[in-house]
Parts: structure tokens; sequence; C-alpha cells
């Protein structure tokens, strides 16, 4: 069960790159209290991870203004179902335990991708998680976050800059000034606008990348076509984008389900993910009520926090 929990857990923050990049910057945090997973039996039998409802209240301790209320919470679970005839058919260590380690990498990759994606895209419907997208937002002054209504409450409106570049060339030139424009409208002053991730879609990324030198921020390298080592001929050169950039202090990072034509700022004092503590890659042994069926069910209950929403930025409606 240990082993389960673990390397669920381990796929979902190394599997891709959003979730991975909130790990290492330390932005995902366990400071809720729970008592255990909560799991409806029918809607997990199925292999698949999806956001599902909880079936009993959860009771969360020192409620805030970021800390407002249940619909916040997503629960993520996913089953290995064993059936009698499965255990029959693979009866002994020496075929049990390939078959269970082959269902849980399938639990693993499932498990990964729905919470990354939701943890951008994530629409806060019931149970659904509420993701980036939707946290730092391309309409700030509409809508609701965390139970608190945008409109005229300015310190729950993240910064946001409609790009005024209209091609893909014009990135490296008008972009600098979108850039600095909405870096300083999302920090606190001179010296103070420290963002840890800068998201956006690879088209974006690509564009950025591509112009950084006239950013002032790229690093150019000559790699060898055949990776020999050796010297090859000028056309067996190539250049290639050093893959690794800042935007202001941010590291550039891109997924391919990041929210596209846009890119979002901000550091892990802003923008958190939470977990409730004992509901943290949890597997349980559960038997199907009149049935042989057994499932190890594997769950995590979490949310996408933006504790300080006025200092984040999007810069949006990039044509790519």
């Amino acid at each position: 069960m240990a082993k389960i929990d673990k390397d669920v857990k381990d796929a979902v923050f190394n599997r891709h790159t959003f979730m991975k990049y909130m790990k290492q910057i330390g932005a995902v945090v366990e400071d809720q209290t729970g008592d255990g997973i909560h799991i409806a039996w029918e809607t997990s039998r199925g292999g698949n991870v999806a956001a599902r409802a909880f079936t009993e209240s959860v009771e969360l301790t020192d409620p805030d203004l970021h800390r407002y209320g249940y619909e916040d919470f997503a629960e993520y679970t996913g089953a290995i179902p064993i059936s009698h005839t499965v255990l029959q058919k693979n009866a002994g260590p020496e075929r049990l335990i390939p078959y269970l380690d082959s269902r849980k990498k399938n639990l693993e990759k499932s498990m990964a991708y729905r919470i990354n994606y939701d943890a951008m895209n994530g629409s806060g419907t019931f149970p659904a998680m509420v993701g980036i997208a939707n946290l730092i937002s391309t309409t700030p002054t509409t809508g609701t976050i965390h139970g608190v209504g945008r409109s005229g409450n300015a310190y729950v409106q993240n910064q946001q800059l409609d790009s005024t570049v209209s091609t893909t060339v014009g990135m490296g030139v008008i972009a600098i000034h979108d850039i600095e424009t909405l870096l300083k409208n999302a920090s606190k002053g001179m010296g103070d606008r420290e963002f840890d991730l800068a998201l956006m879609g690879k088209t974006v990324h690509t564009n950025v990348a591509y112009y950084l030198p006239d950013l002032g921020n790229s690093q150019r390298v000559i790699v060898n076509s055949n990776d020999n080592g050796n010297n090859v001929p000028a056309n067996q050169l190539k250049y290639a984008a050093e893959n690794t950039f800042y935007l202001g202090d941010a590291l550039a990072i891109w997924d391919n389900d990041a929210p596209s034509d846009s890119i979002r700022w901000f550091n892990k004092d802003t923008l958190q993910m939470r977990i409730l503590k004992n509901c943290n890659f949890v597997t349980r042994d559960t038997q199907a009520e009149r049935s042989f069926n057994r499932a190890l069910l594997c769950g995590v209950s979490c949310q996408m926090v933006c504790c300080n929403p006025k200092y984040t930025g999007v810069l949006h409606s990039f044509t790519s």
C-alpha cells in the first residue's frame, strides 16, 4: 500500500511540467486537516481518475477569506479493480505482483494527467479543482474567487494586460514593454517583484524563446547534430535556443495543457496547492457490496488557492 501511495504521488509531481515546478518552488503544502479519503465506490470502480464529489462534509480549521469554502476542494480518486476471477488467473506472487504493477502504472499516468490539467484549467464547478486559468483571470473584475466577488474588490483582482503583440514577429519588439508594464503592476514596488514562475503554452513559449535576444535575456548554444562529440562540417551544426530562461524574475515554463495565448506570473506565496493532511495520496483496500470484487483505491483531496491575487498577473491575447 505504502509503495502505491509513494509511486502515485511521485508521478503526479514529476510527470508533467506544471505540477513538477509547483513542487520544486515549494508551492505544494499540507496545511489542512481531514479525517480520511471520502470515496463514493460507485464512481471510483472504473480505473480512470476524475474530480469527484465528497460523500460527506469535511471540517476545515481556521477558515479565512482565502480558505473560504468547501466548494474549493476537489477530490481525485482512482481504482485498481481486482475481481475474484483475476485473482485466480494471477495466483502467486510471480503473476500477481507484475499484474498489479502494470495496473498501478496506468493509475499513475491517469492521476498525474488529471491533476496537472485541472490545476491549470479546472473550472471550479464542484467537485473540480479551481485552476490557474480562473485564479489568475483574464477578466479579473468579474466572477468570484474563493467565494468572494471580484467586482468592486480590488484586493482580489489579479493584474491583467491585453498584449499589444499582433504578430509573431512583434513578440520580440513590443512584448518588452508589455511584460515590463504588467510586472510593475503586479509588484509591490521597486525591488519587490519576485516571481517564481511564468506559465505559458507551447506556442507562446516557442515565440518568446525565439525572440528573447530582443528581450536581452537569452543564450544560444551550438549543438552537434550527430551528437558524437567530434567536429563536424558546418552544414551539420545547428543553433538551438537554451530552454531555460527568465521573464522578470520568473522561470519561464510551458505545458501542452497550459492556457493558450497568455503568460501568467506568480510565486509560491501567491499561488499554492493545498492538500488535506490525511488525504494525501492514501491507498485503501475496499470490498464492493454484494460482490467478490475488491479494489485498491488511491486518492487525494486538494485545492488551488490564490492567496494574494493582486500580486499576480496575466499577459493575454497573443496572436499566435
